[in-house]
């Protein structure tokens, strides 16, 4: 198996990489403007749950706006945090030498959320590194459904440069002092949550109606088959060329159909999920926000 980039600019770059992880009993993902919900948000050690640890849990839990709970604890990883770690949370290995392992808090953390909608920013990574986690522990499924910000961000605000948690609070002016902790990120998101869900009110009537709007255009439909390559002469050099390919995950700066055609533009073959005639998955970022 393969990772592979796309540029804007339709450049294809491959690398290695391990089988993607499959979370059977993982929550779905929606589109709704709960009443109540829980924000949670993490920091990590790295990007990949398989290799890095998690250093700090932080949720707020909200009722009709109004933030009735919370809870943050840091959590003490195996191995060291690095300097560039360090430098982008403020989070120190002398901060993290006597906090609760994870085996310790994380059933705690749990227990905190309970069976609420999930809430955050690119929350899949988030969700990934609990559910990963927590299996690992208590043998247990991290099973809530949760909603990202950053999907809803895109259709409400698609004028903006980029939907990075920081984009999105500046252009509410919603204060970043702080950012890339676990609870300052919770309120962060939570604030630029309530901004659109009032932009979507006001640009599509009602919730309902922006739900049904997102439903039919929002989500990345985009079939496979109807990808046509927009020549018919190919170079069979191309590590591309006769591969099937897999989109997952949201693509930050390419549209996932302007991705696809990128890859059958070289020769390559789309497909829908993973099976044994998968060469490539291509994975849209997990980049901090």
């Amino acid at each position: 198996m393969f990772n592979i980039s796309i540029s804007t600019e339709g450049e294809i770059t491959t690398s290695s990489q391990s089988q993607r992880k499959i979370r059977e009993l993982k929550g779905k993902s929606i589109i709704d403007f709960p009443t109540e919900y829980v924000v949670l948000d993490i920091e990590t050690t790295g990007l990949d749950p398989l290799y890095d640890e998690i250093i700090e849990l932080s949720a707020i839990r909200v009722v009709d706006d109004v933030q009735v709970d919370s809870f943050s604890s840091l959590v003490k990883p195996i191995n060291s945090i690095d300097d560039f770690i360090t430098g982008l949370t403020g989070i120190t290995n002398d901060m993290v030498s006597k906090a609760p392992s994870i085996e310790d808090i994380l059933p705690q953390f749990c227990e905190f959320v309970g069976g609420n909608v999930i809430v955050g920013h690119n929350v899949n990574f988030d969700i990934n590194f609990i559910y990963d986690n927590l299996m690992e522990c208590s043998n247990k499924a991290f099973e809530n459904e949760f909603i990202d910000l950053l999907r809803i961000a895109r259709r409400t605000l698609p004028e903006l440069k980029n939907h990075k948690l920081k984009t999105l609070s500046e252009h509410f002016e919603v204060d970043t002092t702080g950012a890339h902790r676990g609870m300052k990120d919770c309120n962060m998101t939570n604030e630029c949550f309530r901004y659109c869900r009032d932009i979507a009110i006001q640009k599509f009537e009602n919730i309902d109606a922006f739900i049904k709007i997102f439903s039919k255009y929002g989500g990345h439909k985009v079939m496979a088959k109807d990808i046509k390559a927009a020549n018919c002469e190919f170079s069979e050099e191309h590590p591309l060329f006769n591969q099937v390919c897999v989109f997952t995950g949201t693509l930050e700066k390419t549209a996932r159909k302007d991705a696809m055609q990128c890859v059958v533009n070289v020769g390559g073959k789309c497909g829908v999920g993973l099976t044994k005639k998968t060469n490539y998955l291509i994975v849209g970022s997990l980049g901090y926000s």
